[in-house]
């Protein structure tokens, strides 16, 4: 016999030894408020019913590939979870691998929440995750020849980011024209009115068009690749930055 939701065993009315169940319960309350359990990833897994009713602090750690979700099974309590795995955590009640009854928790590398569960919902109480704001540069030409259309340059994306602004500029500025600069994250533009310095200009700061994202989620390792759309006349020394919100 044992408590509904947390499984702590209880005594029977006409039980012998009833000392040892209550050690038993004792044990089982001691962990729930003190023991940290950590959990080694490989991938996307259903976190057992033990597993979750038997400790306070979920470490999450391993060696996973990519992004991965962490099943709960469809019972309430409230806990913590450290993901120390190098990939980002999602958390989330699916008793039966049919997909998440409710609400999750998305947990980065290197951060640690304390998130509460009722058996469908999972929603955060308090998080020591602390935004981050991360700035990318990069060279699209050099600095003597003139700009020409076309990609010239991809990556990828080194982990989850949120856009926040970008900023294109130049050495020499164009004659005649304006430089267009587009971005794609695996295939689509992040613009609908992509980044521009206007002919005489040295920086989209100034642009009498502003450009408007339209995609401002950056996934971890999806390709990114930076084209000019229109090279204006004579412009050299093009570079872009990308700022970043890490969380």
């Amino acid at each position: 016999m044992t408590t509904s939701t947390l499984g702590i065993p209880q005594v029977a009315a006409s039980q012998n030894n009833k000392e040892v169940t209550i050690n038993e319960a004792d044990q089982s309350l001691e962990n729930l408020v003190s023991l940290t359990r950590s959990i080694p990833v490989t991938a996307s897994f259903a976190l057992s019913s033990t597993d979750f009713r038997s400790a306070i602090r979920l470490n999450l750690t391993g060696t996973p590939v990519a992004s991965f979700n962490v099943r709960l099974p469809a019972a309430s309590r409230m806990f913590i979870v450290r993901n120390s795995s190098g990939q980002s955590a999602t958390i989330g009640v699916d008793p039966s691998g049919g997909g998440f009854l409710g609400t999750t928790v998305t947990i980065p590398d290197g951060g640690q929440s304390l998130i509460i569960s009722d058996g469908i919902d999972v929603n955060l109480v308090s998080s020591d995750v602390q935004a981050e704001e991360i700035i990318f540069e990069y060279a699209l030409s050099d600095e003597v020849t003139a700009i020409t259309s076309g990609d010239k340059l991809s990556t990828r994306v080194p982990y989850d980011l949120s856009i926040t602004d970008i900023r294109i500029s130049l050495s020499q500025a164009s004659s005649s024209g304006s430089v267009q600069v587009d971005v794609q994250q695996s295939g689509s533009s992040i613009f609908s009115t992509v980044a521009s310095v206007d002919q005489g200009e040295k920086t989209s700061a100034t642009s009498s068009i502003p450009h408007v994202l339209s995609d401002t989620t950056l996934t971890n390792d999806s390709e990114l690749v930076f084209s000019v759309i229109a090279p204006g006349t004579g412009a050299t020394g093009l570079k872009i930055k990308l700022y970043t919100m890490r969380s």
